[in-house]
């Protein structure tokens, strides 16, 4: 099997638990809390082994920050 070939394997994930500096949707998305960037990290580590070639995310903050 070629490289062209192998198995491919898509893992979706959530971002990390947010808070919003107002109630209502903001456009930036809101941003991790200590928690979220806990889960966004142990999620990081749960990868660590994996050949990830590309990471697609939203533009929210929350997702990008949750990406990084």
């Amino acid at each position: 099997m070629t490289a062209l070939q192998c198995a491919t394997t898509l893992v979706v994930a959530r971002h990390g638990e947010a808070e919003y500096e107002a109630s209502e949707w903001a456009d930036e998305g809101g941003s991790l809390t200590a928690s979220g960037r806990q889960q966004a990290a142990a999620l990081g580590e749960a990868l660590a082994g994996r050949r990830v070639a590309h990471v697609w995310t939203s533009t929210l903050a929350r997702a990008v920050q949750t990406a990084e």
